[in-house]
Order: structure tokens, then sequence, then C-alpha cells
């Protein structure tokens, strides 16, 4: 009599093959976080380098950069599209439009944390937390730069004239 042979896997060959795949799936999917926080990077700085021209069109319109940052206008928009694009905490952002309130943004507390008048006619500046960290700060006279700490202090309480990046 003849014995019929069934071919197939054993049960530890089938937790080696699950094993190994479960191994590069975590490898693929850690190459992923990091493709995804550069992809929001650069998100971001494309978001506040547009900034400038929508900001020199506010000025040749109003005369000014007085409330550029306000929530209503293009640039104010923008600034809060890019601060939305990070979603790491702590993440501290601000806009300083000149002889304007300037807006500070921390994503820990969800929202405005400062609001500051500084006196500097003729000047703005904003800067957005990157999401793989550091700063990248934009500002009136076309720099546009990443740091690792906050390009422009913030002080509650105070004003601050060192709009520049």
């Amino acid at each position: 009599m003849r014995r019929k042979v069934i071919a197939g896997f054993t049960l530890i060959e089938l937790l080696v093959v699950i094993a190994i795949l479960g191994t590069l799936a975590s490898i693929v999917m850690s190459a992923l976080n990091k493709a995804r926080e550069k992809a929001a990077d650069v998100a971001i700085k494309e978001q506040l380098s547009g900034m400038r021209s929508p900001a020199e069109l506010f000025y040749t319109n109003t005369g000014s950069f007085d409330g550029l940052c306000g929530e209503t206008t293009n640039v104010g928009m923008m600034f809060t599209h890019a601060v939305q694009l990070n979603t790491k905490s702590p993440a501290t952002s601000a806009c300083f439009p000149s002889n304007s309130m300037y807006r500070v943004y921390d994503a820990t507390s969800g929202g405005i944390i400062s609001q500051q008048k500084i006196p500097t006619p003729g000047k703005w500046a904003a800067f957005v937390t990157l999401q793989s960290g550091g700063y990248f700060c934009v500002d009136y006279d076309g720099t546009a730069t990443t740091t690792a700490t906050i390009p422009i202090p913030i002080t509650t309480g105070t004003s601050t004239s060192n709009v520049h990046c």
C-alpha cells in the first residue's frame, strides 16, 4: 500500500517567515516616518518662503506691514497653515509684523500663547518649528534660514525689536 505524502510547511517554518516579514515591515515603517518628517519640513519651508510675495503685496496695498500676520490676511493664513503642518510638540512658532501685535503659537497649549507689540516699522519676520527639530525663519529682507534655536527672541510681556532671522 502506498502512503500519500502531503507536502507543506511546518509550524516553525511559518513562524520564521512571519517574524522575517514583521522585521522587514518595521524597517520600512521607520523609513517612511523619516520621509514623512522630511516632507512636512519641506512643506513648512515652502509655505513660509511663499509668504514673502504676499507680504510685499500687502505692503504695496497698505503702505506698511502693520497687521500683516492677522488671521484674515493672506500672509496670516499662510503662516497658520505652516504652523499646523508640524504635529510634534513642543512647537513654538511666531509671526512678527511691523508696528503691530506679533502672534506666538505653541502646539502644546493649542494656540496663541502671547501677543506683543513690536516697534519696528518696515520690518517683518516669521518662524515655525520644523517637524524634525529646529526652526525655519523668513523675514523682510529675503532671508530664509534654518536654525537649531529660536531665531527671534520671544519674551512674554515685553516687545522685541530684533525682527530679523
